[in-house]
């Protein structure tokens, strides 16, 4: 009896020559199966008497024990679960492995799932609904101005002034100040309507008096 919590430190131990390893009656809880690969030589392992924890962090160690063709693991009766405590008392080689494949293959393929989901939403919003979701955006945002304006003080005449080419005046005239205006509640500038000749620069016709 040692008192041996891990068995980490085999790792840089070098005991390349090692056959024959006896654990018993330490404090050892998990056991981690790669630190095996660092004994090729081990030929009978013995971890009875010890309070290794029944659940998947062992499970490694517990599929290595039972599938090893080159060294005998002894567990033996004496090793009963005390962790967790829906275990307690149970033995160890008792313990059911199926549940611990089946709770990561369960959670990849969750995550591998919403993952593809997610891209291919992304990709069809991207390719079919990218205008739709810039409008619903800047609806929103003009929304939350609109709202800002009517608590706050008003500081501007106008809400935004409008540039636009000459041949697009009669579509500007006819729909888009109306629905901007009359639907919407917008004060919009316009410089051949409400640019103020004498005035000491175009900026000075947008800012109220």
């Amino acid at each position: 009896m040692n008192n041996l919590q891990s068995l980490d430190f085999l790792a840089q131990a070098n005991l390349i020559s090692l056959s024959c390893l006896i654990l018993t009656e330490n404090k050892l809880t998990v056991i981690n199966d790669n630190i095996f690969h660092f004994l090729p030589a081990l030929t009978y392992l013995d971890v009875t008497e010890n309070h290794l924890t029944c659940d998947c962090s062992n499970s490694g160690f517990l599929v290595w024990a039972l599938s090893s063709v080159h060294t005998l693991v002894h567990v033996g009766p004496g090793n009963r679960c005390m962790y967790p405590i829906s275990k307690k008392g149970t033995m160890l080689l008792d313990m059911d492995l199926n549940s611990c494949w089946m709770d990561t293959s369960f959670l990849c393929c969750v995550s591998t799932t919403g993952l593809v989901l997610l891209t291919v939403l992304g990709a069809f919003s991207s390719h079919f609904l990218s205008w739709r979701l810039v409008y619903a955006y800047y609806y929103l945002a003009t929304s939350r101005y609109n709202t800002r304006r009517r608590k706050g003080s008003e500081v501007y005449r106008y809400d935004a002034f409008i540039s636009y080419n000459v041949r697009d005046e009669a579509w500007v005239n006819g729909e888009m100040l109306p629905a901007l205006e009359a639907e919407r509640d917008w004060r919009l500038c316009l410089h051949h309507r409400d640019f103020q000749p004498g005035r000491a620069g175009w900026l000075a016709g947008l800012v109220a008096d």
